[in-house]
């Protein structure tokens, strides 16, 4: 191989990577089981969430049913949850389950020790919307070890019933071939970095599904007191 040869492979190396996905929000929360070995959490991780102060996660409510908060560790700042590499993140014991004045898809977990990270910020515009999890991608795909981004637009097309009234939902469909899907409950969606709304639940997780996302707007009142 010519030395002009070897140079243009090297250049197609460091291109792609440097291509690969944007890091998670330092937001991002895995719920996890309490008993979970610290090696490898992702056989336990049921759902996500996102710091929305210092000792409380915003996650899906439906993520609660059957669990007691005692079963509950939150893995802040989690990105990968598999043996295959280092488990990052902050690991805190959750204490108790705050329900808020709204029937819609959505709670918060209080943590035993109040987390170093700056919280996620409300958003206030709607552009961009990406959601974060360890979801499957698709039906009968298999749980991602490290958190993946989920491009989405916002649509008026879903259909079905989601918990409580369908004014405290956003509707969104992908812009790609990969969407929410198991997994991802729980999990944030976010514009321009703020948090827009709960991953919640859908008809399907094909790439023209449309699903429910609980708007994090009904966190206000909770999070002025």
């Amino acid at each position: 191989m010519t030395r002009a040869l070897m140079f243009l492979a090297l250049i197609a190396v460091l291109t792609s990577c440097s291509s690969t996905s944007p890091a998670p929000p330092s937001t991002l929360v895995a719920l996890i089981s309490h008993t979970a070995p610290t090696d490898d959490v992702a056989s336990t991780h049921f759902c996500g969430g996102v710091l929305v102060s210092p000792d409380l996660v915003a996650t899906a409510a439906h993520c609660l049913n059957d669990r007691s908060p005692s079963s509950i560790d939150a893995l802040v700042g989690a990105n990968n949850l598999c043996r295959t590499a280092a488990i990052g993140g902050t690991r805190t014991p959750v204490t108790a389950f705050v329900p808020l004045d709204t029937t819609a898809d959505i709670v918060l977990v209080r943590l035993a020790m109040p987390s170093t990270v700056a919280p996620v910020a409300l958003a206030t515009s709607t552009a961009d919307p990406v959601a974060w999890g360890w979801g499957t991608g698709s039906p009968g795909g298999l749980s991602s070890c490290t958190a993946r981004p989920v491009p989405l637009e916002i649509t008026d097309e879903c259909t079905g019933s989601p918990m409580g009234s369908l004014d405290d939902y956003l509707c969104a469909v992908p812009t790609g071939d990969v969407n929410t899907c198991t997994g991802d409950s729980g999990g944030p969606l976010l514009a321009d970095g703020a948090l827009l709304a709960i991953v919640s639940s859908g008809a399907g997780c094909g790439p023209d599904d449309a699903g429910f996302y609980t708007r994090a707007s009904l966190l206000e009142s909770a999070l002025e007191r």
